[in-house]
């Protein structure tokens, strides 16, 4: 399962919130925290 591309989504039709996002790279996985406001 590949991770999701961000530039490919459009943020700003979001609705406010924390967002978290896995991202996969090799052997390694990371969760990233976004913000919206």
């Amino acid at each position: 399962m590949k991770a999701h591309d961000l530039r490919k989504y459009d943020l700003s039709n979001l609705s406010p919130g924390i967002y978290f996002v896995r991202v996969s790279y090799g052997s390694e996985t990371q969760s990233i925290r976004l913000i919206k406001q």
